[in-house]
């Protein structure tokens, strides 16, 4: 209420903080109103707002507004987090078809990596492991969770 009241709502700080405290709490009904009443749209506005969706199960809207509305399509956030959304509800297929097209990063490795970890595809994650150019602590966390939830040194 103090936003709107004393008029800060056309702060773009402002403006993101409203967007990432609604996708946090799962309201995405008002996220869409509070995205109609932005007045401007930076890259933490495009990230969250993409990031948000993936999280609450929306991956469509989240690719929709990659290919149609976000300015700059050749970062590397963004598709990290449509693989994080497939990751989420389990589609490793498609999550992986999003590897090739992102940039590969360690991040997107580890989305990969963590994914097939968290089904307990073990196979799968060793040669996700394996095949990754760059490895860091969270890779080797993965392979280490994943050997030890199957049970497999």
């Amino acid at each position: 209420m103090f936003v709107l009241k004393y008029g800060v709502d056309f702060d773009v700080m402002v403006q993101n903080s409203r967007l990432i405290f609604f996708m946090r709490c799962g309201k995405m009904d008002l996220l869409d109103v509070c995205l109609t009443r932005f007045h401007e749209k930076d890259t933490l506005s495009w990230n969250s707002m993409i990031f948000g969706y993936c999280n609450n199960g929306r991956i469509d809207i989240a690719r929709e507004l990659i290919q149609v509305g976000m300015p700059d399509r050749n970062v590397e956030f963004p598709w990290t987090s449509i693989m994080c959304g497939y990751v989420r509800v389990g589609d490793m297929d498609r999550a992986r078809a999003y590897l090739t097209q992102c940039l590969q990063n360690t991040a997107s490795w580890n989305v990969m990596l963590s994914g097939y970890e968290t089904l307990g595809i073990l196979i799968a994650a060793i040669y996700i492991f394996e095949t990754m150019p760059y490895r860091d602590i969270g890779s080797m966390e993965f392979i280490i969770s994943g050997c030890c939830k199957t049970g497999n040194p």
